[in-house]
């Protein structure tokens, strides 16, 4: 499965690594193309994840429509204030094929959506689509491989369970929920 993780954050690459580690392909989008050539030439990200090795094999990218295009999941780990902007770039290249999941927390300060109804507003193809993910996970400890446990929440279950299913391993128990509201 290719994914893209819209976010080079902390999370969001932690995220990479934790889906490349599972056998998936992942492209990892990083909004600055300074910084996006940095994690690429030095295949770490020093501002946020030093001291872990990012593999060849994690396409890195500043383009935007290069990595959704890529992904068939679109996991988004941007920060809640960030978020109107990134879908809106993210928006002429989202398919009806696509899964947006959204590992980001909190509410829109200006507005008070939450990130699921940003989504929905922004991209209106991914309407009742989108699969919050979330949990009581600590970005450092899933980098060394400590085991933790997220939930997957949709509208539509069978969302959640496609989540579930292709994002799950020893490291990370996925359970589901339909309780998008209480996820985020």
């Amino acid at each position: 499965m290719n994914v893209s993780v819209i976010g080079a954050g902390n999370w969001g690459t932690v995220f990479a690594l934790y889906l490349h580690r599972i056998g998936h392909k992942v492209c990892l989008y990083e909004f600055f193309r300074e910084r996006a050539e940095k994690i690429r030439k030095e295949r770490e990200n020093k501002e946020f994840l030093p001291g872990h090795f990012i593999p060849e094999q994690i396409r890195i990218t500043s383009d935007i429509e290069e990595a959704v295009k890529f992904g068939d999941f679109l996991v988004i780990a941007q920060p809640s204030h960030t978020i109107s902007a990134i879908t809106s770039h993210m928006k002429p290249y989202v398919g009806d094929d696509h899964l947006i999941v959204s590992l980001s927390k909190g509410i829109e300060p200006e507005t008070l959506r939450r990130v699921s109804e940003i989504i929905e507003d922004n991209i209106p193809s991914q309407r009742d689509r989108v699969v919050a993910l979330s949990g009581p996970s600590i970005a450092r400890e899933v980098v060394k491989g400590v085991p933790t446990t997220l939930v997957a929440s949709s509208k539509h279950i069978n969302l959640a369970r496609r989540v579930q299913y292709n994002f799950s391993s020893k490291l990370i128990r996925i359970y589901t929920s339909r309780d998008i509201v209480g996820v985020e």
